[in-house]
């Protein structure tokens, strides 16, 4: 049987108005505090050669070499960064889950 999103993580709506004065909603999933997860250090060929995901560094969905071990399989750890500011993720589900290391073992 399949574990459920909602048993790693939370989902959290927001809604803002931006500067043109658009009114932007949305949610956003992220894993719950008190969890932490195996972790495991896997580096891709492109990154064990010392090399860069993208020219500038920055990106939507650049891998990074650490995994997560979250219901039933290792799940690779991604980071969006933008602007020297970034957010790093899991996919489960097709959903973008938010971690950051406290989620770590």
């Amino acid at each position: 049987m399949k574990q459920k999103i909602e048993t790693i993580a939370e989902k959290h709506d927001y809604s803002f108005l931006h500067s043109d004065g658009e009114q932007i909603t949305g949610a956003s999933w992220n894993l719950k505090s008190g969890l932490t997860f195996p972790t495991r250090e896997k580096l891709l060929p492109w990154q064990a050669r010392g090399l860069m995901y993208t020219r500038t560094g920055y990106g939507k969905k650049i891998p990074t070499s650490k995994q997560l071990f979250i219901l039933g399989r290792w799940r690779r750890v991604y980071c969006s960064i933008f602007s020297n500011s970034g957010i790093c993720y899991v996919i489960v589900g097709g959903q973008e889950i938010n971690v950051d290391d406290c989620n770590m073992q």
